[in-house]
């Protein structure tokens, strides 16, 4: 009979151990999951600081220039053609006003994109369009977009450059169609010039 109580305060001390092993054990896994968030959130905002660049920021810019500004981002950020993202830079830090601007755009023509830093390139882009809401139509149809704006202000000579460049950028399609426009323009005609880039600007 005492046997047979000891074993039982025995088996309920056991049963009490285990209890607290399962209560510590469930403390434990609580306290290692608000570990994991808690740190999670710490990687999350020390990535996000680290995508803004240092003394850049947002500018005053023309729709020329937010062009050219969009379609080197939207190249950079593909990794796509570096060519044609050096390109718009050039063509955008002609057209910059401010200083920091400048500096901004010459560190990527100088550093980042000799280096292939698409990455940094795309940040620094980024930051000087600040809140301006991204285009969606691809960096194609903005190509073609850019020079019927060109066309649009009568800046004959920049549409030009800008069309001949559209037939250098490999993954342009409609290479016949640009010819054709260039064509017209070296003619004069730009009701002619305005259709053909129309049918890359508008394709989906």
């Amino acid at each position: 009979m005492i046997m047979a109580i000891q074993k039982e305060i025995t088996i309920t001390q056991a049963d009490r151990v285990l209890v607290w092993l399962e209560v510590l054990t469930i403390f434990l896994g609580g306290i290692a999951t608000l570990a994991v968030v808690f740190l999670a959130d710490v990687m999350t905002a020390k990535l996000a600081s680290l995508s803004r660049v240092a003394g850049v920021e947002a500018v005053v810019m023309t729709e020329e220039s937010e062009l050219h500004h969009w379609i080197g981002y939207k190249v950079a950020l593909a990794a796509m053609d570096d060519k044609d993202v050096v390109y718009h830079i050039a063509k955008a830090m002609s057209l910059a006003t401010e200083a920091q601007q400048k500096s901004a755009l010459d560190g990527v023509l100088v550093e980042h994109m000799p280096a292939g830093h698409f990455v940094h390139t795309k940040n620094i882009l980024r930051e000087l369009l600040g809140t301006k809401q991204q285009p969606a139509p691809p960096p194609t149809q903005l190509e073609a977009r850019l020079a019927l704006l060109l066309i649009k202000e009568n800046k004959m000579d920049k549409a030009q450059e800008q069309v001949e460049h559209m037939l250098t950028v490999a993954a342009m399609p409609g290479k016949e169609v640009i010819q054709e426009a260039i064509k017209a323009i070296e003619k004069g005609d730009m009701e002619g010039a305005v259709r053909l880039l129309a049918k890359i600007a508008e394709e989906q």
